[in-house]
């Protein structure tokens, strides 16, 4: 037991396989954060912007960011406010 030492580096292989099962355990919990709260899985992505019930960042921000429609991610953002999950943008 005495050769406990980890390895200085990682194998690029172990370094994709690593990225892919995290990308999948993301994907696994942002669907079942949408069953639990009944929310669309673009509504999820974009609960992760909340912060205090507020959209801390911009539109653009989110569009680049999960490479969603600008239509989708709007209406998403309407139904969040309806349901009070984000407070309502002033007009």
């Amino acid at each position: 037991m005495e050769n406990n030492n980890l390895p200085k580096s990682i194998s690029n292989a172990d370094t994709v396989n690593i990225l892919a099962r995290i990308d999948k355990l993301r994907k696994i919990h942002a669907l079942n954060v949408a069953n639990r709260f009944n929310l669309s899985l673009t509504e999820v992505k974009i609960m992760g912007f909340i912060r205090c019930n507020e959209l801390r960042h911009g539109l653009s921000d989110i569009l680049e960011c999960h490479n969603m429609g600008e239509t989708s991610v709007t209406r998403s953002i309407s139904r969040l406010e309806e349901r009070s999950y984000i407070r309502r943008r002033s007009q």
